[in-house]
């Protein structure tokens, strides 16, 4: 065909009369959404709507219908409600339709190794169940907050599957998956080409995400928690002893060990823990002998308490190991002084290593860090955690064109909450990736022009919102975190600051023909488990 128009026509009116007024075999296809008849009480379908109360998905006649406009071999394909879809299922297969199964439409999903973190830490996303708290992080604030699964979805996906890796995430996402990025930015100031990254955090569905160009993901966040004590020494406390600690087996007594060189190095976490002990313990006991290893003398000191204090420490150090209860209950400071505390104990501050036995202490520590707007990566091999002062990750090309595609058969999971987007992990590698919620449409008349090279006329202009003051990002000013609002009172939650101001967002108008036609028309689908019913006319 030359003449464009004729690519798509539109009949209006009952699909029954007007499919009699088609060609007995002259359809290769038929797609649709009939009525999914969710019937009410009152005789109406969905929200009271008679056009979802006809009965005519499960219409074997009307089936019979479709088949006679289908060619030998044609495919129905025909979505249906969670609740229905097995009465359009029996009457496709009454009207003797071959092949008949199920296929799903489900949005932006995560594969099954992948973890979520929850209220009692981490867990499989496949088992994750709705009403479930997890961690969420909001966008605006980079804010982490337990907060319920409102929705889930689980489902089986046979395809190619979008994946981001690194040395600090590892993310294998379906490709309408929503992603939270920065990217690099370059234009032309004063006449000069200069490069920076977007202010604010933008969502994008994963495989629509630019392969050439670096951009930056989030891998934490602030939680604040209400707090242990009025000060942060109880936390202090609970650091020096899971590190360097003990309990009695007999009796509540708890105990704290450290050891310092004659002459050498050692006396500054001795005084630490001795202030820390006569503050918060007074009556304790301290203990010194002098040793050697090796021939080199030193000092051990033990320090020993029981009571109220050793009580509680033993219950928020059960089998002296932190609790997830216990991570959310610290505030940011107490977190802070924590994450610092162990370092001293089993680690180096200079380095920024944590040393620890334990797999599931290690994962706790890497939690812990994430928690408070660092990030952390495990080695096993060495039982170590190595801190990074930084929340997000960048991935340039060689990262992104390295681990484009994989293919994928199993099953795959997301979850739907408040914020937009929530805390998980895959192969021990922490990040925050998007809700399964509503997609951002793809405009297909811009798609069309862009591939075609085309330059969109600007007719005009609109206003929207965005982020920091272009000038003050190109000249180089920092992204300033602040910890106070207008009248002076600590926010806890460490906002970004970003100032939002009014943009000029422009209007444009199709270039190319194929353009004109498809203008207007959008991608933006339901995000929700969608059955279809798929199904073939017999040879």
């Amino acid at each position: 065909m030359t003449d464009m128009k004729r690519y798509v026509w539109l009949m209006l009116g009952d699909c029954r009369e007007r499919l009699e007024e088609l060609e007995d075999g002259s359809v290769a296809a038929f797609v649709c959404d009939p009525p999914y008849d969710l019937t009410q009480s009152s005789g109406k379908g969905f929200m009271g709507k008679e056009w979802d109360a006809t009965g005519i998905a499960f219409d074997v006649k009307f089936w019979d219908l479709v088949k006679s406009k289908l060619r030998p071999d044609g495919i129905i394909k025909a979505f249906g409600g969670t609740r229905t879809f097995h009465k359009m299922v029996r009457a496709v297969k009454q009207a003797q339709f071959e092949d008949v199964r199920l296929e799903a439409w489900v949005y932006g999903c995560l594969d099954e190794s992948s973890e979520i973190l929850t209220e009692m830490g981490w867990k499989l996303g496949t088992q994750v169940q709705q009403g479930e708290r997890v961690m969420c992080w909001d966008p605006n604030t980079e804010v982490l907050t337990l907060m319920p699964v409102e929705e889930k979805t689980l489902a089986p996906f046979d395809g190619e599957m979008v994946c981001f890796v690194n040395d600090n995430t590892d993310q294998m996402l379906t490709p309408n998956h929503r992603v939270y990025k920065r990217s690099r930015i370059r234009q032309v100031q004063d006449g000069i080409r200069v490069a920076f990254f977007e202010p604010s955090w933008s969502v994008v569905e994963a495989a629509e995400i630019n392969r050439w160009n670096p951009i930056n993901l989030p891998l934490s966040g602030y939680h604040e928690g209400p707090g242990l004590d009025e000060t942060p020494h109880y936390a202090e406390l609970l650091a020096w002893i899971w590190t360097e600690g003990g309990f009695d087996q007999i009796g509540n007594g708890v105990r704290i060990y450290q050891s310092t060189r004659v002459g050498g190095e050692g006396h500054e976490h001795v005084d630490m823990i001795d202030t820390l002990l006569k503050r918060l313990v007074p009556g304790h006991k301290h203990y010194t002998r002098e040793r050697s290893y090796r021939g080199r003398p030193y000092v051990e000191h033990t320090w020993f308490f029981t009571g109220d204090v050793a009580d509680r420490v033993r219950k928020d150090l059960p089998n002296k190991h932190p609790t997830y209860d216990l991570l959310w209950r610290m505030t940011l400071e107490e977190k802070d002084v924590f994450m610092w505390t162990a370092l001293c104990g089993d680690g180096s501050e200079v380095n920024k290593q944590f040393y620890q036995k334990d797999p599931a202490d290690r994962e706790w520590y890497q939690t812990l860090v994430h928690m408070m707007g660092w990030q952390a990566r495990i080695n096993d091999k060495k039982n170590c955690v190595s801190l990074h002062e930084n929340p997000q990750t960048q991935l340039q090309r060689r990262h992104l064109t390295k681990h484009d595609r994989q293919r994928y058969v199993g099953n795959v999971w997301c979850v739907r909450v408040p914020t937009g987007a929530f805390v998980a992990r895959r192969n021990g590698r922490i990040f925050i990736t998007g809700n399964s919620g509503f997609p951002k449409s793809t405009n297909i008349s811009k798609r069309i022009d862009k591939q075609a090279g085309a330059t969109r006329e600007v007719i005009g202009h609109k206003r929207g919102v965005g982020g920091d003051n272009l000038n003050d990002l190109v000249r180089g000013k920092k992204h300033v975190r602040k910890t106070t609002d207008e009248g002076g009172k600590g926010v806890g939650a460490y906002g970004t600051g970003a100032k939002q101001v009014a943009v000029d967002v422009p209007i444009t108008v199709p270039a190319t023909e194929l353009a004109k036609l498809w203008d207007g028309y959008g991608t933006a689908l339901k995000p929700a488990w969608e059955p279809v019913v798929v199904g073939r006319k017999p040879s």
